[in-house]
């Protein structure tokens, strides 16, 4: 007997056993134990059932917060299309009750004109385990139960239960997102067609005010030159004020027709040896006498306006010249630097430069940063510099040289 369960122990069921050799009393003790094993193991099966649900269960309840937590849509389906489970997101979003969704086709969330695309997709998925769209932000369209047609954004997955494939998508709907970017596309639009309004305006009010000024202050000095002994001291000081005044708004007004005349429908790039333009602009510039202008020796070619460009160099010249009158040595380096992302200039001057703190207003337009009575100009010549390195898709800003002196840098992308 005592063999025959030791045996039994290390589960060696072999030895065939004859009913004859037991007794009454060892057939009830044989009884006996197998009734005990068999209790052990309902027991132990018993346990392990429950641990199992217990997993089972807390699994499913970790499962359900995650899915529940999403704001977005989560909808799972089996490897026929059909929608196994869905969140409280996707009955929001697509407006249906989650058991109204429990296996249907996935083709109730989308267009008609998907459906088929769709279908294919899902069947060369099954045939070849293979999607180019699997963890991939695809942006399509959805279909709410209404019949209503929205914008959403999703991401598929997929992974191999025991015995099938599931489908998982996570989707968003970007209706608001859309509106949004519509509504800033249509405000952008409506900004630019005031801003060449108001350009247009500028130009042509400019251009209108000429006139008039000129007019003012040629009369006043022929009432200088006619007049004037007629007047008093009082008198012809007053007289004095009308053609210096009216000068400087002249001035104003053409500085103003200018940036007004920089438009993006005049800019016509083209390819040339920008180095070389530089220089034979410069020898038709007045402020030639009064500048020694030193040119770099290399390929410099690139696409820029020659009429843009030209305005752009003269305001820098002008504007280096007219703030160092009694420099007799004045002069300005011209250096170039080359990339892939495009072309920068530096124009540098020995002149007395601007501290560092007054940099950041050197651009703004009107913004005088010198004695108004001792230099003339309107404060606009560096603010047309900008403009223009901006039409040509660049910028232009400047700092303090090593050795004193100020650097504009104007920038050229490719």
């Amino acid at each position: 007997m005592q063999e025959l369960f030791g045996l039994a122990a290390v589960g060696d069921f072999s030895k065939k056993v004859d009913p004859e050799i037991f007794d009454e009393e060892e057939s009830r003790e044989l009884a006996t134990g197998i009734q005990i094993m068999q209790d052990v193991i309902l027991s132990m099966m018993d346990e392990l059932l429950q641990r199992n649900n217990a997993n089972m269960e807390l699994a499913e309840q970790r499962y359900r917060a995650l899915i529940e937590s999403s704001i977005d849509s989560v909808v799972i389906s089996n490897d026929k299309g059909e929608i196994i489970d869905v969140n409280t997101a996707t009955c929001n979003i697509f407006g249906y009750e989650r058991s109204e969704l429990i296996g249907q086709r996935l083709h109730v969330l989308m267009p008609e004109q998907y459906q088929a695309a769709h279908t294919a997709g899902f069947e060369r998925h099954r045939r070849t385990g293979t999607s180019r769209l699997m963890l991939e932000l695809i942006e399509l369209e959805g279909r709410h139960s209404s019949g209503k047609i929205f914008p959403i954004e999703l991401t598929l997955s997929n992974w191999k239960g025991r015995e099938s494939q599931f489908y998982g998508a996570v989707i968003r709907d970007i209706s608001t997102r859309k509106e949004l970017i519509q509504n800033l596309e249509e405000e952008k639009h409506s900004l630019k067609l005031a801003v060449l309004e108001l350009e247009h305006f500028a130009f042509a009010a400019s251009h209108d005010l000429k006139e008039p000024i000129r007019g003012i202050r040629s009369f006043a000095q022929l009432l200088q030159q006619r007049h004037s002994a007629m007047l008093d001291a009082s008198g012809k000081e007053y007289l004095d004020f009308i053609p210096t005044e009216s000068g400087k708004l002249y001035e104003v007004t053409n500085g103003l027709l200018q940036i007004a005349g920089i438009r993006k429908d005049i800019y016509q790039p083209e390819r040339n040896n920008i180095i070389a333009f530089l220089g034979n602009t410069f020898h038709t510039l007045q402020e030639k006498e009064q500048l020694a202008l030193m040119l770099p020796e290399h390929d410099s070619t690139i696409s820029f306006d020659k009429s843009l460009v030209k305005e752009l160099f003269k305001n820098i010249v002008s504007n280096t010249v007219r703030f160092n009158p009694d420099r007799s040595d004045l002069k300005m380096t011209v250096a170039m630097e080359s990339s892939a992302s495009g072309t920068v200039l530096h124009f540098a001057d020995n002149g007395k430069g601007v501290k560092d703190e007054y940099l950041k207003y050197i651009f703004l337009p009107f913004k005088r940063l010198q004695n108004k009575e001792q230099y003339t100009g309107a404060g606009l010549g560096l603010s047309i510099v900008k403009k223009i390195a901006e039409l040509h898709g660049g910028n232009a800003s400047a700092h303090s040289g090593e050795e004193g002196g100020l650097t504009i840098s104007v920038s050229f992308p490719h």
